[in-house]
């Protein structure tokens, strides 16, 4: 009898997860696919080696910084002094990196290992938001808005910022269930993978005050360590770096090589909301302010006492994310960072009805050809 029930259990588990990958993972796959069809017509002849028909290649997904992550991958961080600052590929962090050669010894090519990295981490960060927002959108919904949102190309190329928003996910996800050695590993490993996660400290910091969390955790030490994980990680990936490299403050100097340091706060929003219709990369930024009010609203709207940490979270996160790269200076380092707002628009989108998500797809699928195109014939950094 015993033997009887674990086979039917065992069957219905099967059942379950081909249900799973028919429904979810086989969609979610697919959807590069369709994005660059929707924007072949306008790609036109350039240098860079392009998806051809039905025979995508890897190497079509890779465009100016995936090149420095495949190299981190294959040959380690290398620098040399350049005048005041310092060349080579030490400006980038090292997870993805990592993580590209990690399935590469598998026996996939350093490019398709790339974009594996990316779509896998797509597909994690779409189930675990989908959950979050007690599925009010169906993983592949989740999915297809992070690529029709400001900056959606960079969740399916060979960059960090699917993983980087996998992991982000992974850290509230976790925090929220209790798991808070395991939050703070994945918050520690975010960090690790994009600067930019060092804002999951100030994401976090609301769960400090959750009541509902297991008796076994409520110790503040606890507590503090997925909060304090970001930061540790953070300095973690610039120390390993001037170690590897043999060079002090080597992802600095290599960044403000680029341009990438402390400026004028907003000086690019406000160029972008002045002259949006002159730059199309001044009107993706200047559509993301007018969206962090309205996703503002709409969270603000909803809040209850049942979401309030959750929504606090999403809050923190989509604000300091958005504002950070504002004070590091050119248009680059904040089209590229707008990319990671997609969870709080989401999140907030969310409490949308379906006709207004359909009505205001219009305009994003408008956006998203235009800055497709201007990724795959190498415009867009």
């Amino acid at each position: 009898m015993e033997r009887k029930k674990s086979v039917v259990r065992i069957k219905e588990l099967l059942q379950s997860l081909a249900r799973y990958i028919f429904r979810v993972v086989i969609p979610i796959l697919i959807l590069p696919l369709l994005l660059f069809f929707v924007a072949s017509p306008w790609l036109g002849a350039n240098e860079y080696p392009l998806p051809s028909g039905l025979n995508i290649e890897p190497a079509a997904w890779l465009r100016w910084d995936s090149f420095h992550y495949l190299s981190i991958a294959q040959q380690g961080y290398s620098a040399q002094p350049c005048g005041e600052f310092v060349c080579g590929n030490t400006g980038w962090f090292p997870l993805f990196p990592w993580v590209i050669n990690a399935f590469a010894t598998l026996g996939l090519s350093i490019s398709s290992a790339a974009l594996f990295v990316t779509l896998l981490s797509l597909l994690i960060s779409s189930e675990i938001l989908s959950r979050l927002i007690q599925r009010r959108w169906s993983p592949v919904s989740v999915a297809a808005a992070f690529l029709l949102l400001p900056g959606g190309i960079y969740h399916v190329a060979a960059f960090p910022v699917s993983l980087t928003t996998a992991l982000d996910l992974s850290a509230i996800w976790l925090f929220l269930h209790s798991y808070l050695g395991a939050s703070a590993v994945s918050a520690f490993l975010a960090a690790l993978a994009y600067p930019s996660s060092v804002i999951l400290s100030i994401a976090l910091s609301p769960f400090l005050f959750e009541t509902t969390v297991s008796k076994r955790v409520q110790t503040t030490f606890f507590r503090i360590l997925p909060v304090a994980a970001p930061v540790f990680g953070y300095f973690a990936s610039r120390a390993w770096i001037d170690h590897a490299s043999g060079i002090v403050s080597a992802y600095s100097l290599t960044q403000a090589r680029y341009g990438h340091a402390w400026s004028v706060a907003f000086s690019v929003l406000r160029s972008s909301v002045r002259y949006f219709w002159k730059n199309p990369v001044y009107l993706q930024t200047a559509t993301v302010f007018v969206f962090m009010i309205v996703a503002t609203a709409l969270v603000l709207r909803h809040l209850s006492y049942t979401n309030a940490l959750l929504s606090l979270c999403f809050l923190l996160m989509g604000w300091s994310c958005w504002i950070l790269p504002h004070f590091i200076g050119d248009s680059i380092s904040i089209y590229r960072q707008e990319a990671l707002l997609a969870p709080f628009f989401v999140f907030a989108g969310s409490y949308l009805p379906r006709r207004l998500v359909v009505f205001v797809s219009v305009p994003l699928i408008a956006m998203f050809i235009v800055m497709t195109r201007l990724f795959f014939v190498g415009e867009l950094v």
